[in-house]
């Protein structure tokens, strides 16, 4: 199997990352802790590092073997089959999420008339035709796709900045200091989508940059 570079990877992670928090978890973060939500979300920095590490830790001790056969070695199979069970109804829930909370957010920004259906079929099909063509087909449209968010990104976050009003930040706590701490486990599930990287430790082979 064909490697893909680091930065094809973390187009990858980037993509999905971004999607995620972006146009998922932020209006669950809004209606959850309202003002609040911005400073209980920073939290989770001081969490990236030692999540990072504890990740490092579990790709190191794998040894160049593949998810499946450490587990197996590790833990035995049966062991093995309920984890990855619990791998499968995870990754499926990321899936059937990801889908939905994508059709919804194109059906309501610009193709407001459109049948949902209209654009599952050909989103549904796009997908499965990278899947089929492999990692590396989906590590190149990331890479080519990756700048061009990137640059619309900072396109509408630059022509936005004179409807910007930052007050709106502030006062803090209005409605007590624990109003908005459900955040942190929103928050965190961006944080926790790191752990698809282990899938990629033995079957695509990273190599470097």
């Amino acid at each position: 199997m064909k490697k893909i570079s680091s930065i094809q990877t973390l187009s990858i992670f980037f993509l999905s990352i971004g999607l995620l928090n972006h146009v998922i978890l932020i209006p669950f973060l809004l209606s959850t802790g309202g003002r609040d939500a911005w400073f209980f979300s920073s939290l989770n920095i001081g969490l990236i590092p030692i999540w990072v590490y504890i990740l490092s830790r579990i790709i190191k001790n794998m040894d160049n073997q593949s998810l499946t056969d450490w587990l197996e070695n590790r833990f035995g199979k049966h062991i093995k089959n309920i984890a990855l069970f619990f791998i499968v109804i995870y990754l499926i829930s990321l899936v059937l999420a990801t889908t939905k909370e994508t059709i919804d957010w194109i059906t309501t920004s610009f193709l407001f008339e459109t049948p949902s259906l209209a654009i599952i079929i050909p989103f549904t099909l796009l997908c499965i035709f990278l899947a089929h063509s492999g990692m590396r087909s989906i590590a190149i449209c990331s890479s080519v796709l990756l700048p061009i968010v990137v640059i619309l990104g900072i396109f509408v976050a630059t022509g936005n900045i004179p409807t910007k009003d930052y007050s709106h930040l502030l006062p803090l706590f209005e409605n007590g200091y624990f109003h908005g701490i459900k955040t942190l486990q929103y928050s965190g599930y961006g944080l926790a989508e790191l752990i698809l990287i282990v899938f990629f430790k033995k079957n695509f082979r990273i190599s470097s940059i």
